[in-house]
Order: C-alpha cells, then sequence, then structure tokens
C-alpha cells in the first residue's frame, strides 16, 4: 500500500544530489517533470533498449542536474518481425498469511497483482494503389516500427485496527463508560482487559449549551461555576435526541459499526479491523518510427501515452478516499545526419504534457463527480469531492475512525515542456569535439483544492467537558464525539477561494566538450556551458474548478 503513488523516479538520490536533483531522460530528451522531478513518461523492460545511469564527470550537455543523469533509450523496429507477449501476476491464494502478534485474527495474504506486456516490432508495409493493381511498400532496410501495449494492474490492502463508537454511543448514550489510555470503552470491557483497560480520568459529559429556537446557545459560566451533566429523562451522560445534530447522524452512516474487542500489536483495545485498500490501474502506450532517407539521414518519431489512477481508502465509500491521477503525454521526432565522415548532427524536437493530480476516486472527483459536503449541506467550491470529519484526537481511536478524507497535498498539476535540442559531433585525430543548444519553454498550472470540497471539521472533548478548559482532558471530562453528535466543531478548516497558479520559463543553453585522449590510458575533459532561465508567475482568483 506504501507504493501506490503513480510518481515513478521520484525521490531517487544519486551521487550525493538530493531527491529530485536528478536528471530523467528518455531517448536523449527531458523527460524531468516541471513541477514534482519525477519521469513523466516511464517505461517497462520490455520497450526499454538501454538504460544508463550517470553519476559523475558527465558532459558539459547535462549541466542541469545536481545528482546524476538516467537516461531511457526506446526500441526500434528492425529487419524481421519480432514481438513479446507476457503475464506476470501475483495472487494471495498462494501467499503465505503475514505473521502478527496480539489477540486479534491474523491478516491474510492482501496482494493482488497483473503486469501484461504486448510488443510488437518489424518493417513497415503499406498498400500503394495504382495502376495494374495494389503493390506494396516494402520498408526492409528503411522503415521500421515498434509498438508496445503494457496494462497492469494492482489491488493491495494493509489490515489495520481501530476503536469505534458502540451502537448506545452512536445513539447519544454514554453511559457505563471508562476513559482509558485506549479510550473510551464500556464498563465490562475494561474489567475484562484489567491492564490495558484501567481507568486514566473521568468520561462524563456536559452540556455547554441551550437549545433556544432550535439553535445551541453557549451558556454563560459564573465564577467558580461548571456545566451541568447531559442527562435524558435522569439518565446522566445521554444525550436528548433533539440536541443531536442531523448531518452528524446521517455522516454516521459511512462509520463501520464496532465488532468483539481485542488487544492489537501496540497493546491497545480496539474493536475493529479495517482494510486499508488501493487499487492501481495503468496503462503504458508507445509507439516508434524509424526511416532511413538515405545513408546519411535518418528520422524517427515516438509517441508514448501513460495513463494511470491509484485509489485508496478504508472501510467504507467516503473514509480516507483519495486518488492520484497521472495522465502523460509525450511527442518526439529526431533527425540524425552524417554531414561529413567526421561530422554528426542531432536534432531533437520534444513535446511532453503530463496531467497530475491529487484528488478523490472517480465517484467523487472534483471535476464531475458527487460532492458529499454540498449533499450535507455544506459549502464547496469544487463540483465534486469529499469533506472530512476528525474525532480521533481525543476519542483514543486513530485516522481509520474518521469520516471522510481531505488531505493537504490535494491539488490539480498540468505541466507542459517544449524542448529543442540540437548537438553537433566533431572527431579531429585524438579530438572529440561536442557542442549544442538546448532551448525549452515549461509551463506549470498548479490549482490547490485542500479544505475547498466541504473543508475539513475536527470535533474535540473540549465542547463536551465541564469547563470548556484546554488543560488536562483526563480530569475535566469530555468525549469528541459527543461533540461531533451535537454539531460543534473545535475547528473548522475551509478554503474561501481557489487560486490559480501559473508559472512559466523560459530558458536556453549553450555548451562546448572537448574529449582529448592524450594517451590510450588518459583522456581530459574540458566542457563549458551557458545557461540563462527567465520565470514568469502569474495567479488568478477562481471561485470553482
Amino acid at each position: 500500500v506504501g507504493g501506490d503513488q503513480p510518481v515513478p523516479g521520484f525521490n531517487l538520490n544519486v551521487n550525493g544530489g538530493r531527491s529530485g536533483s536528478t536528471s530523467i531522460l528518455a531517448d536523449g530528451v527531458n523527460n524531468t517533470g516541471v513541477g514534482l522531478a519525477r519521469a513523466v513518461m516511464s517505461f517497462t523492460p520490455e520497450t526499454v533498449q538501454e538504460f544508463t545511469v550517470q553519476t559523475s564527470a558527465y558532459s558539459a550537455e547535462f549541466g542541469n542536474t545536481g545528482g546524476g543523469v538516467i537516461n531511457a533509450t526506446t526500441k526500434s523496429g528492425t529487419n524481421n518481425f519480432n514481438g513479446v507477449a507476457l503475464w506476470y501476476h501475483r495472487n494471495p491464494k498462494t501467499a503465505a498469511s503475514p505473521y502478527r502478534i496480539g489477540t486479534g485474527p491474523r491478516p491474510p495474504g492482501n496482494l493482488r497483482y497483473n503486469q501484461v506486456s504486448i510488443t510488437a516490432g518489424g518493417p513497415v508495409y503499406l498498400p500503394r494503389f495504382g495502376e495494374g493493381g495494389p503493390t506494396w511498400y516494402d520498408g526492409h532496410d528503411k522503415t521500421f516500427f515498434f509498438f508496445a501495449y503494457e496494462p497492469r494492474w494492482r489491488r493491495d490492502f494493509l489490515t489495520v485496527s481501530t476503536l469505534l463508537p458502540t451502537a448506545a454511543q452512536r445513539a447519544g448514550d454514554f453511559r457505563n463508560l471508562v476513559r482509558t489510555a485506549s479510550g473510551f470503552l464500556p464498563a465490562e470491557v475494561s474489567a475484562q482487559f484489567p491492564v490495558q483497560g484501567a481507568s486514566i480520568g473521568p468520561a462524563d459529559i456536559y452540556r455547554q449549551f441551550n437549545l433556544v429556537g432550535g439553535r445551541l446557545v453557549p451558556i454563560v459560566l459564573g465564577a467558580g461555576q461548571t456545566f451541568p451533566q447531559f442527562s435524558n429523562n435522569g439518565q446522566l451522560n445521554v444525550i436528548p435526541s433533539e440536541f443531536l445534530d442531523p448531518n452528524a447522524l446521517r455522516l454516521l452512516e459511512f462509520l463501520p459499526a464496532a465488532g468483539e474487542y481485542f488487544i492489537d500489536d501496540a497493546g491497545l483495545i480496539r474493536n475493529q479491523t479495517i482494510q486499508r485498500f488501493v487499487q492501481q490501474d495503468e496503462t503504458r502506450y508507445t509507439l516508434r518510427l524509424d526511416h532511413s532517407i538515405n545513408n546519411n539521414q535518418k528520422v524517427n518519431f515516438r509517441y508514448t501515452v501513460t495513463p494511470a489512477i491509484g485509489v485508496r481508502g478504508f472501510a467504507s465509500e467516503v473514509n480516507g478516499n483519495s486518488a492520484a491521477y497521472s495522465d502523460a503525454k509525450q511527442v518526439l521526432l529526431a533527425f540524425n545526419s552524417i554531414l561529413t565522415p567526421t561530422m554528426v548532427n542531432h536534432l531533437r524536437l520534444n513535446y511532453t504534457r503530463g496531467v497530475f493530480s491529487e484528488d478523490f476516486s472517480p465517484e467523487f472527483s472534483i471535476n464531475g463527480g458527487r460532492n458529499l459536503a454540498t449533499q450535507l449541506g455544506l459549502p464547496s467550491l469544487t463540483s465534486g469531492g469529499i469533506a472530512l470529519f476528525q474525532y480521533d484526537s481525543d476519542q483514543g481511536g486513530n485516522a481509520f475512525s474518521n469520516i471522510g478524507s481531505s488531505g493537504s497535498t490535494n491539488n490539480f498539476n498540468v505541466e507542459e515542456r517544449f524542448n529543442i535540442n540540437d548537438i553537433v559531433y566533431l572527431t579531429r585525430g585524438d579530438m572529440t569535439w561536442k557542442t549544442g543548444v538546448d532551448l525549452s519553454h515549461a509551463r506549470l498550472n498548479v490549482v490547490p483544492f485542500f479544505a475547498a470540497s466541504g473543508g475539513r471539521w475536527t470535533f474535540r472533548s473540549f465542547q463536551t467537558n465541564i469547563n470548556r478548559s484546554t488543560g488536562n482532558q483526563n480530569s475535566v471530562g469530555g468525549n469528541s464525539f459527543a461533540s461531533l453528535l451535537i454539531g460543534v466543531p473545535d475547528r473548522v478548516d475551509v478554503r474561501p477561494l481557489l487560486l490559480d497558479y501559473n508559472y512559466r520559463w523560459n530558458s536556453g543553453a549553450l555548451f562546448v566538450q572537448n574529449d582529448w585522449k592524450v594517451r590510450p590510458n588518459l583522456t581530459l575533459n574540458l566542457g563549458l556551458r551557458y545557461s540563462l532561465q527567465y520565470p514568469r508567475t502569474e495567479k488568478n482568483n477562481l471561485q470553482g474548478v
């Protein structure tokens, strides 16, 4: 589950360089992301002809990296038809169950993985219709193709444990609870586990509001006063039904029910085992054409598309819901010319576009998906999405007991790169000269939408404790889940507007490299590179995406 991000090539550390400082190339052209230094296009071994990693002493041609240089060269067709068809499969039926400690159930094997690769290459044959009937263009020794179709599907999950409210708590009944290091437990469960279920403070809940005209009005305490305990028909620690927030009750539909109590690997009492899942679907399409104009001039074309999506979540359709989208395209056109027996010119034209976003699953995608927040009557700047309702901090649970989803990394990234690269190679005796120019125009459009699709609502025990104190919560009572039920948050993060950031970079570089073979075992290298970059940023206010 930790590998659920379709961001290949990121966090590589080469030659002591920092993460994100490595230059990633594909067929000799820039394949490094504009916003995140990742490999925009990725290839499988069946598509790659050669893979090189340079860690030091590389040419002035690569003077824009702080780590290493990684280059993947794709395959081309040959005079013979060749192809590969393979299927790699992993199945939990044939995997051992993970080992664990504690009294809870042993989790099953989890990884289901399928990788398919279908490639074909050879000379190009094209029909040509004319007088005398159809003839065929024979691409032997002249025109070649290579095509790859490589889908990959992955289903995986981690088994985690959490502490969920009981059916009585969900109805507003907080009687006979014990506050423990594991969270709030029924008294009989606390007695069942005397060590882990020992009391660490009062578990009473208090009413800090009066209900006036259907609205909660804060009670103003005088000197030395405290709030009254919640009661219903004389029963203390029971929230009357008129105090229960209708939206909070609707949210309980997405909260799994509590199960049997057990001790987890960390020595905490839990009552539910949840599968934290990831579903990753990725497909790579690559088409390459190579053509020999004559003995001295060759041209090749490559088009690669790699759509991918990784969906994550746990326990319900909304809890922990998130998705990483990646949809990248790259077009390459290269001309190789032998100008003289000692001079060769390589010209490459490249366009790369990537749409990367940290979003929600397609059902709740902020563009065109459902919006849970608007269904609950909450404000939202996006057409789709999910809000997050947290009560885990004081309840004793963890993130897997929260409802909804939201992440600080939620954003849309659209990046483009236009690149012209021309290199001239010249050989003079024991000296090899290389000079060239590299021109690039890069664009990055970023829309951060954290807390824009309904916001993040945090509930604490402060709103149901004895005096609204933020001191030692174990001595003043209160319950964060009770605060959720009455609809009184401690903190709300809501984005007031969306900002569309547009970044532009125009860059150019000139370089000269000389490699002089002084003796068979001694070569002197001298390189000079001059680079210039002009960045520009534009920011526009938006009300939605």
